[in-house]
């Protein structure tokens, strides 16, 4: 019995320790370091989102049935994905710390004229908003309050960059826009020359199925990485209204077909240069997207070293007739 009166004694003593620790609260999580927010709601509940800017500019997003569309300052395509990140931030908007209270003026702290103004309108009928002041005399962040409130709080630089975007960064940018598993035949014509791509295994997504090129057979990769290079490019500035342009004699014609059977159907696009920009416009859409020549030329590139490879597999093919040696399992 004697040997176990020290291992007794032990477990009082760390019991009595831990009673002790949890009367001092020494296992609560210090008041400093919880995450203080700003702004907690949850993002199916916002309906509208409106950004204004100090030069003036107004951005404003609507939810309906089919995603968010821009209403201000024109119904320009959205990146659905550019709207959730800045949902993501706005929601659990964290702040540093309580600059002040109730501030008698709030001059000094640059609310006078909004730098930068977020509105959120809710399904229940409210409104948040969060003004963005002048920046802190120190460290890496902005003073920033809700609404009408006089209660002023720092914000970190980071949350503020993540919430001040322009009409160009919520626009889809991509031109040639399809589903891009479920296109089976691209056709490309520019600057006189012509190529054409088919998918061989329908079914497939486009990183497994076989491809051809002009009739040469592609591995996957090869002919996935050609239609990569066409569904990637992207305008940089914002898209003009295509009823205002005449597009006589398109340099550019592609032409996208996408499903098989009766729910085949086709996408067009024609480009040409318009008032020193190469403008594209797919068939019966309201938009025309200003691209980079030199996209159309790093795609033709990549069509090039994809003609060269198909040929120099079916050379090889042609040319190696050593009959294979059986597998070592296989051998008589």
């Amino acid at each position: 019995m004697k040997k176990f009166i020290p291992t007794l004694v032990l477990v009082i003593l760390c019991i009595s320790g831990f009673w002790y620790a949890s009367s001092q609260n020494w296992f609560k999580e210090p008041e400093d370091n919880k995450t203080k927010e700003l702004v907690s709601i949850a993002a199916d509940d916002v309906k509208e989102i409106k950004i204004s800017s100090p030069e003036g500019e107004t951005v404003r997003l609507v939810k309906s049935d089919g995603g968010w569309t821009m209403s201000e300052p024109m119904g320009y395509p959205v990146n659905r994905f550019t709207v959730e990140n800045w949902l993501s931030t706005f929601t659990l908007l964290p702040y540093n710390e309580m600059v002040e209270e109730n501030a008698e003026d709030l001059k000094p702290f640059g609310f006078e004229s909004p730098a930068r103004q977020f509105e959120v309108s809710l399904k229940d009928g409210s409104v948040i908003t969060v003004v963005v002041g002048s920046e802190l005399p120190v460290g890496d962040g902005y003073y920033a309050k809700l609404g009408d409130s006089n209660a002023v709080y720092s914000l970190a630089g980071t949350s503020v960059q993540g919430l001040d975007k322009q009409t160009l960064d919520f626009l889809d940018k991509k031109v040639f826009k399809a589903e891009y598993n479920k296109i089976n035949h691209l056709s490309f014509t520019w600057k006189g020359e012509s190529w054409q791509l088919d998918k061989l295994e329908p079914d497939k997504t486009a990183y497994e199925s076989k491809w051809s090129l002009n009739g040469q057979e592609l591995e996957a990769n090869a002919g996935s990485a050609v239609l990569d290079k066409l569904t990637l490019i992207a305008t940089s500035q914002l898209p003009l209204q295509a009823g205002s342009l005449q597009l006589e004699t398109p340099e550019l014609r592609v032409e996208l077909k996408e499903g098989k059977g009766e729910e085949e159907k086709t996408i067009r696009f024609v480009g040409q240069v318009k008032d020193d920009q190469f403008l594209v416009v797919r068939e019966g859409d309201e938009w025309a997207y200003s691209i980079n020549e030199a996209d159309l030329k790093a795609l033709m590139d990549n069509v090039e070293q994809a003609r060269a490879s198909a040929a120099e597999a079916a050379s090889g093919e042609n040319t190696d007739d050593t009959p294979a040696e059986p597998a070592e399992g296989n051998k008589e």
